[in-house]
């Protein structure tokens, strides 16, 4: 089975399928839950509802979004995001959001986060220009193992001070590698991928950690993220060569996100590669044992109290580390003010602006 919008319906298993993404969709934007379902009748290219289940079937072939072609992923977002945009109203940022993380036709579905802000369009009579729409889809494309923008955003190399600064704040031993590690060399004169650490994190009970730091962010619960996905297994796979099997490996991300959590902030600057799993890395100022950090984190899922032990208060450790990774950008000797840039996703970055004068 393709997956199709309006030229040809998508078929259903059944009203089961339908419900799950409605509900999923209610969850995350309230606002819309009088027009979930018509959303997802017209996404599904149907008339009715009454017309869409009556051409449901139980054993129709659900497909793999991650396994389509790159450029029919695309298509399919972007076809779907206008309807969400120009028919709905939704803002294009979220429209695309959706569109990406849940395509219909799939098999299965992923969480959605509620954002920070109004997700309907404040101009809604007006046409989304073409060049949003170009920029959400080149934002697609990276997200794409096969595509260009996917391999230039792989390969991206960022300056690592405040990542190193992060960790040394914390009072995590850091030993930074000037070389590539030996085991790892051969990989360098072959065609292949693969993620070179630029530190060790030394620690009493992990012993030596191997530490990576991404050139591209990514947000907790990203779905299918190609790119995020390959990085942190070839990370996996570079820890497990360097430290043996089952060796964890520690991955920062370029920038941080946040997001609003039970009424407190949380923070993520990375992910945890352990056992073939990833856990996002969720920090604050307390976590100053990388080992704790390791054995409580991973065993504290997101919907627990618990997890409110990594709770960043006021944001400070992002602000710390945002001040940090964009100082450079600033005019000698100025402060900047950081902003946080509300995603679509619900997870935020930060951004240093440079004051102004009045």
């Amino acid at each position: 089975m393709s997956i199709a919008l309006s030229d040809q319906p998508i078929q259903i298993p059944s009203q089961g399928y339908a419900d799950e993404w409605i509900q999923i969709f209610k969850a995350a934007y309230p606002t819309m839950k009088d027009v979930a379902r018509d959303i997802f009748v017209r996404l599904a290219g149907y008339p009715s509802w009454a017309c869409m289940l009556e051409h449901a079937n139980r054993n129709t072939d659900l497909i793999d979004f991650d396994a389509l072609p790159a450029e029919e992923r695309v298509a399919h977002a972007a076809a779907a995001r206008r309807v969400l945009s120009d028919e709905f109203g939704l803002r294009p940022d979220v429209a695309n959001h959706v569109a990406w993380t849940n395509p219909l036709g799939n098999l299965g579905f992923w969480p959605l986060r509620a954002p920070e802000f109004s997700v309907l369009r404040a101009d809604r009579a007006d046409r989304v220009s073409d060049d949003e729409h170009a920029a959400l889809d080149q934002l697609n494309r990276s997200r794409c193992l096969d595509t260009r923008e996917g391999q230039e955003r792989l390969n991206a190399k960022p300056e690592i001070g405040a990542h190193l600064g992060l960790l040394e704040h914390l009072g995590w031993n850091v030993d930074i590698l000037n070389s590539t590690p030996a085991q790892l060399a051969k990989f360098g004169s072959i065609d292949q991928f693969y993620a070179e650490p630029c530190a060790l994190v030394v620690d009493r009970e992990l012993g030596q950690v191997p530490l990576f730091v991404a050139g591209f962010t990514a947000t907790p619960d990203a779905a299918h993220d190609q790119v995020q996905l390959h990085y942190l297994t070839a990370a996996l796979n570079s820890a497990e060569i360097l430290a043996g099997p089952g060796a964890p490996a520690l991955i920062l991300y370029e920038r941080s996100v946040s997001c609003r959590h039970a009424g407190h902030y949380l923070t993520c600057f990375g992910a945890i590669a352990y056992d073939h799993s990833f856990k996002d890395l969720l920090l604050n100022a307390r976590c100053t044992s990388i080992s704790d950090v390791f054995v409580n984190l991973v065993a504290t899922p997101m919907d627990s109290p618990a997890i409110l032990d990594y709770a960043d208060n006021q944001l400070l450790l992002q602000r710390m580390f945002e001040r940090a990774r964009q100082k450079h950008a600033l005019p000698a000797g100025a402060a900047g003010t950081l902003a946080r840039i509300e995603g679509a996703s619900g997870w935020s970055e930060m951004t240093l602006f440079a004051d102004t004068l009045t």
